[in-house]
């Protein structure tokens, strides 16, 4: 009797965790975020580096788990998880009528440059609910000018059940924190940056009038020198301006 009832404990034990020994899968799409502010139609480039722990897989974003906090089984992801990032941060900035381009040397220095380092995504079961975080690192730069430097952004989500659900959640909670800053850095960045027509017009006035002035000088003294010393002068003065 007593061997029966323990065969029967351990089969309604097996039967109950038999879901935490399987792999499960998670199809991480974009996620859509309401965004309030725009930017200006410009071009902007977007690369998403992949710098979580190498000893994890890459396509694993989490771990089933026992009664005694044992991992049974793994998350797995069906999408690369930089691309991932990448794709929810180029369609928020589309909405904002952004040009996002692919290519890096297809931009110039008055584009802007949007660089995230993926950190951690990760999901696991907890004693009431599934928790998952995705934490990221942002650089925002515009030419030689960093706009964000290393700045840290965490999303988290919790739900009952669903994996997919938990890194939805954690993805609109970080993207909810950060879209509103990269946005306001390309909006920076476009406003600091000079007007090229009027930058080009005083420079050109400026320089030609100081040219003219060293030249006029030099007619000044071309009675006081050789014609050689005159000639290496005057080539000097033309090659400074």
């Amino acid at each position: 009797m007593k061997l029966i009832n323990k065969l029967l404990l351990l089969f309604l034990t097996l039967s109950t965790c038999s879901c935490s020994f399987v792999t499960r899968h998670v199809n991480l799409n974009p996620v859509d975020i309401p965004v309030v502010l725009k930017a200006p139609n410009q071009t902007v480039f977007v690369k998403v580096i992949d710098k979580r722990d190498a000893s994890l897989l890459k396509n694993v974003v989490g771990h089933m788990k026992n009664g005694f906090g044992m991992k049974t089984a793994e998350i797995v992801s069906d999408k690369d998880c930089s691309m991932w990032v990448r794709d929810c941060i180029v369609q928020a900035l589309k909405q904002t009528g952004v040009k996002v381009v692919a290519d890096e040397r297809s931009i110039d220095n008055k584009s802007s440059r949007v660089f995230v380092d993926l950190q951690f995504c990760y999901a696991q079961p907890h004693m009431w609910n599934i928790g998952g975080e995705v934490t990221i690192a942002l650089n925002v730069s515009k030419g030689k000018q960093d706009i964000i430097k290393d700045k840290q952004y965490a999303g988290n989500g919790t739900h009952w059940e669903s994996f997919q659900r938990v890194f939805e959640l954690a993805m609109q909670d970080l993207m909810q924190k950060m879209m509103p800053d990269i946005i306001q850095a390309i909006n920076t960045a476009v406003q600091d940056q000079p007007s090229e027509a009027g930058d080009f017009k005083d420079s050109g006035i400026k320089s030609l009038s100081d040219m003219e002035s060293d030249l006029k000088k030099l007619e000044e003294m071309k009675k006081t020198i050789t014609e050689d010393e005159y000639k290496k002068l005057k080539a000097k003065i033309i090659e400074k301006y």
